[in-house]
Formats: structure tokens, C-alpha cells, sequence
């Protein structure tokens, strides 16, 4: 090994070279207690320019995203692309391993061998370049100190510093514990899941996991975004958009010719659900866009009021229920006022969720006033559940009625978009189950049998799909609703008939 750093050069347990001054020592202290300090000292080569560049600097994104870093252990960077979020990711692995506990290992995990050796080579360039007091000797004499995919630094007697990186495979093995992990490119990986899950586990308790990525589409690692925004997760939720670094004006338009449309929106979103967007696989891609189109905080008028208001439900056994509640306007606008998503659900938990519902919006004054029943789509193939519901509605005194659903997937899907196009159709923006499967919700692909290309095929997936079922049954059972009418008959009895 290497010669340790004499013995009278730590302050406070911080490893320096040579014979430190008060103000180097200072300083070292400074550097240890925020990643904003050591971030004056950090060198980088631009990819860009090829130019040594530094952070003494920042952009308004990178701040934010240092911001960031410093303070949440597990997070989530969604980003644009050209920002300096990976260089400025690998700054935060080298303080972690420069100023970390003693035997600090980060480890560096990217798509490829290259990219991950890049991740390790950015990481060792910035150590090679601190001011040399701040510096820490490698370890010589040992398998593994000094290569293209890891480097061991000496901080003083046993105590030796490891950065690591990682190329992604189908199964990644990964023998020890560490401080931090940096994974790259996550949504981009082939099996994001699996390394995900790996990494997870050896990530020791108390330290750190941070995610630094662009979007690739409607996946796995989209959906785990949209849910740390929620706070469903452990990880802390960051979005850096395009215009998180200065551009020249009118930069996206000259770049946008360069890309196909889910390209430029992937390499330059300027929402996290422009990075999240689908490609052409994508059911409804005009759900999100823009932003918030069809997602409502509040809604347009009470339940009660509606023209007409109907449930849809799509059971389930191993998959869950889901049982959306919608209401028309006279104007013909649809809103989802409430969504019921639970697995391993019978008849009278959906039966007791429609008296919850009747109770909650007081649709007994719907029913009063429309002189019609709310009606419930159910499967045609779900009769006794059916029954079992009219029965329930019966007994309770429930002004309910359960019919059978309409459903042709082709034509519910071209219900739905053509409502959606026309701002004709919103949800509640507590509705998350459904809000996700929209964006979940996806075509299989075909290869062609002579070019091998992939293409868009006509069927959904099933997967993430049952609160889209329920949802083309409500929109059916709205738009093809029978009308009750008065009539008179020829002895002058009125009578109330119905019409589709």
C-alpha cells in the first residue's frame, strides 16, 4: 500500500496531504458538512467543448438539483438532457467517498460498459484535480485499486475508500454493501427492474441512493416517477426541464427538426409528463398534453346536478376491481368524480362502494329530479353479479340499476378519444389509479414477419388496463343512455316510456 497521510494531517478525522495550514483545515471542514463547498473545488472535462470546466458556477437547474442531492438520500432526477446532471451526480459519489464514513464504497451503475467506465473515469478525473492538500493517495499493491472499473483511495490506517462501477446485465452481482449508489440512465436500461432491486438491497442503512436520468416512455421507471411525486415511494421526486440551463432564443425549434416528436420531447422536456411521454404504442397521447389538460382539482358542478350519472365497473379476481363514477353535464362534458381500485373484491364490497357513492354525492336528489335511475355497467359475462347488485339496490332502497357494459375495446377506445380531443372528458385529480393507467396504458407491438421492424399493433396490453376498462364502460353507458320520456296513449293515460 501507499503511504498514509501523516498522522498530524486530520482534522476532525478528515484525511489531508502533506502539512495541511489552518486555512486548508478549515476549509476541509467546510467541505465535509455541504456538497456546496466542495463543489468550488471540483474540476470536470465538458463533453461538449472538451474543456476543463468547474462548478464554482452553477446554472440555475443545477442548483437545484445539488440542492438536492445534498439533502435527500434517496432521489429521483428526472432531467433534460445536455444539463450536467451526470457530471454534477458524479461530484456528489466523489464527496461521499472523499468526506464519507471511514472504508466509504460508492458504487456506479450505467446502461453499457462504457457508459459505466465513463461515470468512473468523470468521478477519478475530479479527485486527480482537487487541490492537491485535498487529495488522497491511491492504494498500490492491490487486485482492483487502480483499473477502468474501479479505484481504491488510502485515507489513513484501515481505512480505505472504493468507487466501483457496474454495466448493467440481466443479473448484476454485487458482492458488498455501500454508502452511496449513483444509477445512470436508469430509465433507459433493459433491465432497470432487476438492477434496481439489486442495487436496493445492498445500499447500507442510512445511506444513499441517488437516480439521475432522462425519460424513455410510459415504463416501469416512469410509473416509479409519477409515484415518488405522490409520495408513494421513499424517493424524493426532482424535474429538471430544458430551461433549466440558459439557451439562445428559440434553441428547442432548431433543435426539434433533429428528433422525431418523442424524441425532442424526451431530449428536451419542458414538463416531467413531456419526459414521461409514450411513442406511437400510446392509447391516449393527448391525456397529458398539455399538462393538466384533463386533470381537474376540483369538480365542474356536484354529481347531483348532472344530466346523467353512471359507474363502471371491471372486476376482478387476481387483478383488481376498479369502479369509476361519472357524471355528464347538459353540455355533454364527462367527469370522473370518483374511482374504487382494490383487489380481491365481491359483490358486496362493489355494492356497498355504490351506497357509499349514493350517500356521499346525495344522488337520491339526482334520482328525484332526473326521474331515472343511476346505472352501473357491469361485464355481460359478470350475470350473477348483476343480480346480486339489483337485488342489494333493491333491498337498500337504492335508485341504482346494474346493465350490461358495452365491451367492444376499438370502439370504447375511439369513445374516449374523441372526448378527450374535444376537452370533453376530465378526472378528478385524486382519481390516481386511473390518471396512472392512462399514462400506463399502451398497444402490443407487431413485428413485421419480412423487415423484422416493430410497429404499433391495434390491441391494448392488459397490464395496467382495469380502470381503463371501467372507464370505456361509464363513457359507453353515458354516450348510448336510454332517455325516459312521457308519453300519452291514445285513451289519454300518460306513461313514462324510454328511448334510446
Amino acid at each position: 500500500m501507499a503511504d498514509a497521510p501523516p498522522a498530524g494531517a486530520y482534522a476532525g478525522s478528515i484525511a489531508l496531504a502533506g502539512a495541511p495550514t489552518q486555512d486548508q483545515i478549515a476549509e476541509a471542514i467546510r467541505c465535509r458538512a455541504r456538497f456546496w463547498r466542495f463543489l468550488v473545488h471540483w474540476r470536470f472535462i465538458n463533453r461538449e467543448t472538451g474543456e476543463v470546466a468547474s462548478f464554482e458556477r452553477v446554472w440555475r437547474g443545477q442548483a437545484d438539483m445539488a440542492a438536492a442531492m445534498e439533502r435527500y438520500p434517496r432521489l429521483y432526477i428526472l432531467k433534460a438532457g445536455k444539463l450536467g446532471a451526470t457530471e454534477l451526480e458524479c461530484a456528489f459519489d466523489a464527496w461521499r467517498l472523499r468526506f464519507g464514513q471511514p472504508n466509504a464504497r460508492v458504487h456506479l451503475f450505467s446502461l453499457d460498459q462504457d457508459a459505466s467506465t465513463e461515470l468512473l473515469r468523470i468521478v477519478r478525473f475530479g479527485l486527480e484535480h482537487l487541490p492537491e492538500w485535498m487529495r488522497l493517495p491511491v492504494v498500490e499493491g492491490e487486485a482492483g485499486a487502480d483499473t477502468s472499473r474501479s479505484l481504491m483511495l488510502l485515507a489513513g490506517p484501515d481505512d480505505v475508500r472504493t468507487v466501483k462501477s457496474w454495466p448493467v446485465k440481466e443479473n448484476v452481482s454485487i458482492d458488498q454493501s455501500c454508502q452511496h449508489a449513483h444509477v445512470d440512465e436508469w430509465a433507459r436500461m433493459r433491465w432497470a427492474m432487476n438492477l434496481i432491486n439489486a442495487v436496493q438491497s445492498t445500499v447500507a442503512p442510512g445511506a444513499s441512493l441517488h437516480i439521475v436520468t432522462r425519460g424513455a416512455g410510459p415504463n416501469e421507471q416512469g410509473k416509479m416517477f409519477r409515484e415518488a411525486m405522490l409520495g408513494r415511494n421513499e424517493y424524493h421526486a426532482v424535474f429538471a426541464p430544458w430551461t433549466a440551463r440558459p439557451r439562445p432564443q428559440g434553441w428547442r425549434e432548431r433543435e426539434a427538426p433533429n428528433y422525431t416528436a418523442q424524441g425532442i420531447a424526451q431530449f428536451a422536456p419542458a414538463t416531467w409528463q413531456e419526459a414521461l411521454q409514450g411513442d406511437e404504442t400510446y392509447v391516449y397521447p393527448q391525456f397529458e398534453n398539455p399538462p393538466g389538460r384533463h386533470v381537474k382539482d376540483a369538480p365542474p358542478c356536484p354529481l347531483k346536478a348532472c344530466e346523467k350519472v353512471g359507474i363502471g365497473v371491471d372486476p376482478g379476481a387476481v387483478n383488481p376491481t376498479a369502479m369509476l363514477l361519472a357524471g355528464e353535464r347538459s353540455s355533454g362534458g364527462v367527469h370522473v368524480y370518483d374511482e374504487f381500485y382494490r383487489p380481491g373484491v365481491g359483490a358486496d364490497e362493489v355494492g356497498a362502494q355504490c351506497a357509499a357513492w349514493w350517500r356521499e354525492h346525495e344522488l337520491d336528489e339526482y334520482v328525484r329530479r332526473a326521474r331515472d335511475w343511476v346505472y352501473v355497467a357491469v361485464p355481460d359475462d359478470e350475470k350473477l353479479l348483476a343480480a346480486t347488485l339489483n337485488s342489494f339496490f333493491q333491498r337498500a332502497r337504492l335508485g341504482m340499476r346494474a346493465v350490461p357494459a358495452i365491451r367492444e375495446i376499438r370502439s370504447g377506445i375511439t369513445l374516449v378519444t374523441q372526448r378527450l380531443n374535444v376537452n370533453a372528458l376530465t378526472v378528478g385529480r385524486h382519481c390516481v389509479h386511473t390518471i396512472e393507467e392512462f399514462a400506463d396504458y399502451r398497444n402490443t407491438t407487431v413485428r413485421d414477419a419480412v423487415t423484422r421492424v416493430e410497429y404499433a399493433g391495434e390491441r391494448p396490453i392488459k397490464h395496467h388496463a382495469d380502470a381503463m376498462d371501467a372507464l370505456r364502460y361509464v363513457v359507453n353507458l353515458l354516450a348510448t343512455w336510454a332517455r325516459p320520456e312521457v308519453q300519452t296513449t291514445a285513451t289519454g293515460r300518460r306513461i313514462v316510456g324510454r328511448r334510446r
